[in-house]
């Protein structure tokens, strides 16, 4: 009988191996991703963000899936006109799709999001030329649009509060109170779902020019928080206008000199 040389066999042996199983659940989390994609930002082609160009930093496993928090950093954010934040897996993927002005520095966005259940994150950005890149994390987190709706949630809706942080760049940490209800969350009073009513837009200014404009729906947290630099010194008028899904608007002055003291 004739001697067949390793190499031989070798292949004979993976030919005759099975066909390794696709994992189901990865390809219905690409599938899903494909159909969002083109949904919110049409054909044009998305690249994969370098490792450092977007840093998505959202917890692995979060201890709370209706408060998950989340920052984008940009390494070089001169050309950045737009930020998409996708939670995949919620009924309403879109977080937030943030547009900055000539008085943002875009180079560090935080905020706070709802995780429904175990999910991709995506933050793509757009640059001032229609180009994207993205980047994605997986978070372990569920329940986030259908926990209880916080208590007393009308009392103080719309009421802001700005901290400001100066050193090295200008940040501001804005927080409003607002339920941010999704019209999922069972009320353990009436046994009824308490209904929708969410933030829709933001928009902020600094003495009259655009920071940014923010909009949103029910992927936000309950009375959110919101992190963003500034381009230029915390001197002047901060002032946040907020609108929410029953056209309530929300206003409100800052003087980032009086902040800062």
């Amino acid at each position: 009988m004739k001697r067949r040389s390793p190499l031989v066999l070798l292949a004979m042996i993976l030919l005759a191996a099975p066909a390794a199983r696709a994992d189901p659940l990865a390809e219905a989390r690409a599938l899903r991703w494909q159909e969002l994609r083109q949904a919110l930002l049409g054909d044009r082609s998305v690249a994969a963000a370098e490792p450092r160009a977007i840093v998505l930093d959202v917890p692995e496993r979060a201890l709370d899936g209706a408060r998950v928090p989340v920052t984008i950093e940009l390494g070089d954010p001169s050309r950045t006109k737009r930020l998409y934040l996708i939670v995949d897996e919620n009924p309403v993927p879109l977080a937030a799709r943030v547009e900055f002005g000539p008085a943002a520095d875009p180079t560090r966005l935080g905020l706070e999001v709802r995780v429904d259940r175990y999910t991709y994150i995506h933050a793509v950005e757009e640059t001032d030329q229609g180009a994207l890149r993205a980047t994605e994390r997986f978070v372990k987190a569920a329940g986030g649009c259908s926990g209880p709706p916080p208590a007393e949630a009308t009392t103080r809706m719309g009421h802001m509060s700005v901290k400001l942080d100066s050193a090295p760049n200008p940040e501001i940490e804005l927080a409003i109170e607002h339920p941010n209800c999704t019209g999922m969350q069972l009320d353990p009073v009436t046994r009824g779902y308490a209904p929708a009513r969410f933030l829709r837009s933001l928009e902020v200014t600094h003495d009259g020019a655009r920071v940014l404009s923010l909009e949103t729906g029910i992927s936000l947290s309950a009375d959110p928080k919101l992190s963003f630099r500034l381009a230029r010194p915390a001197r002047g008028e901060l002032r946040i206008v907020a609108r929410d899904s029953d056209e309530t608007v929300f206003e409100q002055p800052f003087d980032l000199e009086r902040l800062g003291s």
